[in-house]
């Protein structure tokens, strides 16, 4: 059964994409040339048709506060134009989503993982009672494209009219691309520079051809995932959820340890406060013999240790890298894990993740 498409289908396919299936959506894999999508990205200006990524409106005076008392990250005090990522969890403190709270002055949008949009507002419903809040689904009627790499600023700025450099993390702006009416976004994949446009679907292909039309090399899935892992990014199809809590999988800076309440709190503070995390989300090279697929295991002296969650090829080497859970006595940099299937193979740990830094 196909997945579903984003609005940007067509004209991704004019651009020569050819298609996989992932998270539920049938998305642009590449443009035919890896190599040419990955030094783009790296080096200039890149777009990827980012919409498969959830959208939700949220409406009310009391939204920022209910995402406050609910969700790890202190987002109370947003203003206009700011923004913050946080992580909703169980009350045992395990991940449901990853998501990114912004305030755009007439409302507050979330951006969430691929098909978690409406878990989101069900999750968040059951925790509401007397607030005023109202959230609705915009996924489908909105479109986001993501223009990466040093260069996509002032490009991107150029286009809306507006100075994306000096943006901080996540601040957005409203702006028109092409007499699109939408809003701009700046979320960075740790140090490569990334800004997000979010338009209505039925603008989406005339911002995309005004993206195109000045030179912006359009990336896949693939490229896009070699970015992710490279930057030991969790990615909401492999490290994100309920197996994992925010600690484990490195979301320091997604967590205020100060604000007080939240779901699954209380779980979060005593696994920081006693030291409690057992295992981390790490990176990984292999040996250059091994045939590596996310899920295998991980062995330290013939004791499982942890597996392998997600694996990617760099265009510019032909090297496998990779991230994956190990406990954390095998979690330090430098340390040498066998491949529990592979007799000789092994995997390094190349680097703890931490996508927003060790504290914010």
């Amino acid at each position: 059964m196909a997945g579903r498409r984003t609005p940007l289908y067509n004209a991704t396919a004019r651009q020569g994409a050819s298609f996989g299936d992932w998270a539920g959506w049938e998305l642009p894999a590449s443009y035919g040339d890896l190599l040419a999508e990955y030094k783009a990205a790296c080096d200039g200006d890149a777009d990827h048709d980012s919409s498969y990524m959830g959208r939700v409106k949220g409406t009310g005076e009391d939204v920022l506060d209910l995402l406050h008392r609910l969700s790890t990250n202190a987002v109370v005090s947003l203003e206009a134009g700011q923004g913050a990522p946080t992580v909703l969890t169980t009350d045992r403190g395990r991940i449901l989503d990853l998501i990114t709270v912004l305030n755009l002055g007439d409302h507050i949008q979330l951006l969430t993982g691929p098909q978690a949009s409406q878990d989101v507002i069900e999750w968040i419903d059951k925790y509401t009672i007397v607030d005023d809040v109202e959230f609705e689904d915009v996924t489908s009627s909105t479109a986001m494209v993501s223009v990466i790499g040093p260069k996509g600023p002032d490009i991107l700025g150029s286009l809306a009219g507006i100075e994306l450099g000096t943006f901080a993390p996540h601040q957005s702006a409203r702006v028109a691309i092409a007499g699109a009416e939408g809003y701009i976004v700046r979320r960075d994949l740790a140090d490569l520079t990334r800004c997000e446009v979010v338009v209505k679907s039925h603008d989406s292909e005339m911002v995309w051809q005004e993206i195109i039309g000045v030179g912006v090399t359009p990336v896949g899935l693939e490229v896009s995932e070699v970015l992710r892992v490279e930057r030991a990014l969790p990615g909401h199809d492999g490290e994100l959820g309920e197996s994992y809590n925010p600690l484990e999988t490195g979301l320091w800076g997604s967590i205020s340890f100060t604000k007080g309440c939240y779901i699954g709190q209380e779980v979060i503070a005593r696994l920081d406060t006693y030291q409690k995390v057992q295992k981390h989300l790490v990176s990984f090279s292999f040996s250059p013999d091994a045939r590596i697929e996310a899920g295998i295991k991980l062995a330290k002296e013939g004791r499982e240790v942890g597996q392998v969650t997600s694996v990617v090829k760099v265009p510019t080497t032909g090297e496998l890298i990779g991230l994956g859970y190990v406990r954390k006595e095998a979690a330090e940099v430098g340390t040498q894990i066998s491949l529990a299937e592979e007799a000789g193979s092994w995997a390094k740990v190349e680097a703890q993740a931490l996508p927003f830094g060790p504290g914010g």
